[in-house]
């Protein structure tokens, strides 16, 4: 567990697996699994990959898989961390 993510990550079990895991799935998607991660359920991880670039799990490897999702006045943002 980090201080950003209030569960055991590796203790969710895959249950999505997501071609092409861009800014789109994580705003949304992973924002709603995380939520219920949060609440305790356990089989809602991801496994995400791309089958045409290397450049987006190259950039989640380097944030250990995580994001920042913002809300501004209803509009969901998907922030990498640094």
């Amino acid at each position: 567990m980090s201080a950003s993510v209030p569960y055991d990550r590796t203790a969710l079990t895959t249950a999505v697996v997501h071609l092409g895991i861009g800014a789109f799935s994580r705003a949304h998607v992973c924002a709603y699994l995380d939520d219920l991660a949060v609440a305790g359920v356990r089989d809602v991880g991801v496994l995400g990959t791309s089958m045409t670039s290397e450049r987006v799990p190259d950039a989640l490897a380097e944030t250990a898989a995580t994001a920042d999702v913002v809300m501004v006045s209803g509009i969901t943002l998907a922030v990498l961390d640094d």
